[in-house]
């Protein structure tokens, strides 16, 4: 098996670091236009070690 970039997206930020909001003061989130090469090879040579499921339980819980 292998692992995909299932899903990304990008903030933009102004020169104060401050990140872009919309009128009701949301955080407007992007993501690419396209095919972007340079993410599709983000996994390449990632195995099982690299990756923890994200709905895991929580071991101490």
């Amino acid at each position: 098996m292998t692992y995909v970039l299932a899903t990304i997206y990008f903030v933009k930020i102004d020169e104060n670091d401050k990140a872009v909001e919309d009128k009701d003061g949301n955080v407007v989130l992007f993501t690419p236009k396209g095919r972007w090469k340079d993410l599709e090879y983000l996994c390449e040579g990632r195995d099982d070690d690299d990756f923890q499921p994200i709905n895991a339980e929580k071991e101490d819980a």
